[in-house]
């Protein structure tokens, strides 16, 4: 069949000035994004898709941190082996937190001085695999970096890679290999923020608060839990 010249133009034009009604108006329902900021495009109703417009913890924490670190077995006994080969109560390290729009970018520099009274008698240990150095001269160190996006709730909390894991970074007890695990960042207030990385074996916490008004100084506490027969262990 073959159709006229002015019913063409006429399907033609309804083809081409059809459209999806505007929200918020008389004649269609209320914008979602009234309501859930997860669906406002950024800058509307206070939505941001900038971390530290999410919440103001974030513009404090970003920065270049040295620490002294203490590790305890079970949460209660140093681990001050006094002939291992290098010292780790306490240890030292650096971290450098950066915060760009949506992304965190989080670099962890670990540092474990030479033990002068080290049994080198003993292999080294697994945290120093392909080490090199000389028992009880040498120390070592260790990197772990990762990187965090912010969530579609905008509200502060940050997901991240399996990579920034707060452990030691080493092939230990605490590492998390399983990639179904779950990293968030998630403030508490404008001085504290908690972590955790949770996996089907292992729970790792971490609370950072600040604690001066300046915001120059800081403290962490970390624990490891280990998840086996129906029963949580602190490790």
């Amino acid at each position: 069949m073959k159709l006229s010249t002015p019913l063409v133009a006429l399907l033609g034009l309804l083809a081409t000035s059809s459209s999806a009604s505007e929200c918020g108006q008389w004649y269609s329902s209320a914008c979602v994004c009234e309501t859930d900021i997860r669906y406002c495009p950024d800058g509307t109703n206070g939505a941001s898709d900038d971390i530290k417009d999410q919440h103001p913890f974030w513009k404090d924490y970003e920065g270049f941190y040295s620490y002294t670190s203490h590790t305890f077995r079970r949460g209660l006994y140093p681990s001050d082996n006094p002939t291992k080969y290098f010292l780790s109560f306490p240890s030292q390290g650096f971290m450098n937190q950066t915060i760009a729009g949506s992304r965190t970018y989080n670099h962890r520099y670990n540092m474990f001085a030479p033990n002068p009274n080290a049994n080198c008698s003993n292999p080294a240990p697994l945290m120093a695999i392909g080490w090199v150095g000389q028992c009880g001269v040498n120390g070592h160190n260790n990197l772990v970096e990762g990187f965090g996006t912010s969530t579609p709730e905008r509200d502060g909390t940050v997901v991240t890679t399996l990579a920034l894991q707060p452990d030691s970074g080493g092939n230990n007890a605490t590492s998390i290999k399983d990639e179904s695990a779950e990293y968030k960042q998630i403030p508490i207030d404008n001085n504290t923020l908690f972590g955790s990385a949770k996996s089907n074996v292992y729970l790792v916490t971490e609370t950072f608060s600040f604690t001066n008004e300046e915001k120059t100084k800081a403290s962490a506490v970390q624990d490891v839990y280990m998840t086996m027969n129906n029963s949580t262990t602190l490790i």
